[in-house]
């Protein structure tokens, strides 16, 4: 047991200084694939519990095709205990259930992903119109408009590329969310004011009356819902979108002018 507890303090530090869980070595294996094989329960507990890259860590393969739950099944079926037994449940457990984490991370890694290449070809936009400006004096004016038109075309695209996925990761939460037993607590504390909204909406005959009154006043708790985060996702995205990307203005492209015309020097 010492021995366990020491290898889970190690494991524990080198996760706080930025170990990679979902590395694999030269025979496709991550830390919970040796977890498994090794029957340590302490470190594969702390793996699912503790780290997000456990999700990406419990679906890959090692050079055998073997998921960590492929090896946990091998080692319970070769030495059944209690030990092989919880580890191969825990990891059967969290495997039904990571397929709702790993898009939600995985949409997150992808946007961050996203955001810093539209940074880094941003740089590149304005980098190549200051070159282009310096061989092209003749046409300054023409050539700068141009540029800062490029570039604000990037911007934009970059918006809302940002917006579209900030969007739909707040509409995958907020529907994980409903699922939950305090979701599903708060559409059904929520339905008697949508009844009664979709009542004054048929008297009205703005909508026909729905066959299932109480169904429809869920579904349009959950709709609103989901729009209201996808909503305030967006506001708050466009707001630090803005911040950390403002649109060019006059002295900016003034800046740059002086720039090149002094050969680059500030």
């Amino acid at each position: 047991m010492g021995d366990v507890n020491a290898k889970l303090k190690i494991l524990q530090l080198l996760v706080q200084f930025g170990a990679v869980v979902e590395h694999q070595d030269s025979h496709g294996d991550n830390a919970l694939h040796w977890s498994a094989r090794m029957q340590a329960l302490p470190t594969t507990r702390f793996l699912i519990q503790d780290t997000d890259a456990a999700v990406y860590a419990l679906i890959s393969e090692n050079h055998k095709r073997q998921k960590p739950l492929d090896v946990a099944k091998l080692a319970r079926d070769a030495k059944p205990s209690m030990v092989t037994s919880a580890i191969f449940d825990l990891l059967s457990r969290v495997h039904r259930d990571c397929n709702v984490r790993l898009k939600i991370q995985y949409g997150k890694k992808l946007r961050l992903h996203a955001e810093a290449e539209a940074r880094a070809r941003r740089v590149d936009d304005v980098t190549h119109a200051a070159d282009t400006a310096r061989m092209l004096c003749h046409s300054a004016d023409q050539v700068w408009a141009m540029a800062l038109e490029a570039a604000e075309c990037v911007r934009n695209d970059m918006e809302a590329k940002v917006l579209d996925e900030g969007g739909k990761d707040a509409v995958g939460r907020a529907r994980v969310w409903l699922e939950t037993k305090e979701g599903k607590a708060w559409v059904k504390k929520e339905a008697p004011d949508a009844i009664e909204a979709i009542k004054s909406l048929v008297h009205k005959g703005v909508v026909p009356k729905p066959r299932d009154l109480k169904k429809a006043a869920a579904v349009r708790v959950m709709e609103e819902y989901v729009l209201g985060q996808e909503t305030n996702m967006r506001d708050l995205i466009k707001k630090k979108f803005g911040r950390e990307h403002p649109a060019f203005e006059s002295r900016d492209v003034e800046y740059y002018k002086r720039v090149v015309h002094n050969g680059g020097a500030s």
